[in-house]
């Protein structure tokens, strides 16, 4: 499907490679997007608006590197447009009180470096989140909130992630990849924010575990 939309469209260029999850996918995909200026990324079981990538465009500017969009009906962080700057995204996004996926959002090719190639391909859980973790240590300009469904996301009940909720060694594998993320330097400039993802990711754990407990029952 992809070869054929390429053959009628010479803008397109198709990239095949073995399964390496998600995130192999999207750094190889950026590590050929060279002659652009932006980035955004769609799953594959995703939909975009037809109205998504004008809107993200359209607010693009030299003091903006990154531009989020509304997922379905999600909440963001106010109903209006504002910029906040890169110290305040960080901290929302550490305790993933701000979309953290890869989803609805336009990010400057500029903030791309090597390190979005390191995150171990083991990592099942979150992959996602710790790339958006680690470019928002090169944001130096704002963030531009765009309070607009641009993105359909399909809750996949077969998925990866939808499947992994149930293991605690995961989530821990998680929060240590967040610490080594985070300068040593500034993790005491982070504590509150490391503690409030630490009861998010085990509150999760729960939810899911109640979830199975009362569908034995049913």
């Amino acid at each position: 499907i992809c070869d054929s939309f390429k053959e009628q469209d010479e803008r397109i260029t198709v990239v095949h490679k073995e399964n390496g999850g998600a995130n192999s996918a999207r750094a190889l995909g950026v590590s050929y997007a060279t002659d652009c200026d932006y980035i955004t990324f769609v799953d594959s079981d995703d939909k975009l608006y037809d109205y998504s990538l004008e809107e993200l465009v359209s607010r693009t500017s030299e003091g903006i590197d990154l531009i989020i969009g509304k997922v379905n009906d999600e909440a963001i962080v106010s109903n209006c447009e504002k910029t906040i700057d890169a110290e305040d995204y960080r901290r929302r996004l550490i305790c993933q009180s701000i979309n953290w996926s890869p989803c609805a959002k336009l990010y400057k090719r500029t903030l791309f470096n090597e390190k979005i190639y390191s995150i171990p391909e083991s990592i099942k859980l979150g992959e996602d989140y710790l790339m958006n973790l680690i470019l928002s240590f090169n944001i130096t300009n704002n963030v531009y909130l765009l309070p607009k469904c641009l993105y359909q996301y399909n809750r996949n009940q077969d998925s990866v992630t939808t499947n992994t909720f149930n293991s605690v060694m995961l989530r821990d594998n998680l929060y240590k990849e967040v610490l080594a993320i985070i300068p040593k330097n500034k993790l005491d400039e982070y504590i509150n924010e490391l503690i409030a993802l630490r009861l998010k990711l085990l509150y999760k754990y729960v939810v899911y575990h109640n979830c199975c407990l009362r569908s034995c029952c049913i």
